[in-house]
């Protein structure tokens, strides 16, 4: 009975054995599953800090982007407007030329009639002193 008390002693040693040792084992692997849980966070936490570095590069350049077209739309308005008022200004100086050129023959119209009142009232004058001298012999 002793040796068999014995075995039985021998039999729960290797059984505690037994369970320590899985219990070592899952320990280990528990330490092992922790370790590559903190990896793996470590690893998103990069990945997305690198995401986050490609959405902010992508803004940036959308924004670059965006006043680009913005300044090329202020160039092509400030263009048009130029041109617009180069061709008021050409207007404007065709039309007092114009003016001018009228005003000018205005005036030309204007002395050759007064010259031809003149003329004419000089004509008349004398035509009446003729006249005068006649009647007078």
């Amino acid at each position: 009975m002793y040796i068999f008390h014995i075995i039985i002693l021998y039999l729960l040693r290797k059984k505690e054995e037994a369970r320590r040792e899985k219990n070592k084992q899952q320990q280990a692997e528990f330490l092992r599953a922790n370790e590559q849980i903190k990896v793996d966070k470590q690893n998103r936490i990069l990945q997305e800090k690198e995401e986050e570095k490609i959405i902010e590069r992508f803004a940036i350049k959308k924004q670059e982007m965006v006043d680009l077209r913005k300044f090329k739309e202020d160039e092509k308005f400030k263009d048009k407007q130029a041109k617009r008022q180069r061709m008021i200004d050409k207007q404007c100086e065709y039309l007092n030329s114009l003016k001018s050129k009228e005003e000018e023959i205005l005036s030309k119209q204007i002395k050759e009639l007064e010259e031809k009142k003149e003329r004419e009232f000089q004509e008349k004058n004398r035509r009446m002193e003729e006249l005068k001298v006649k009647l007078i012999k």
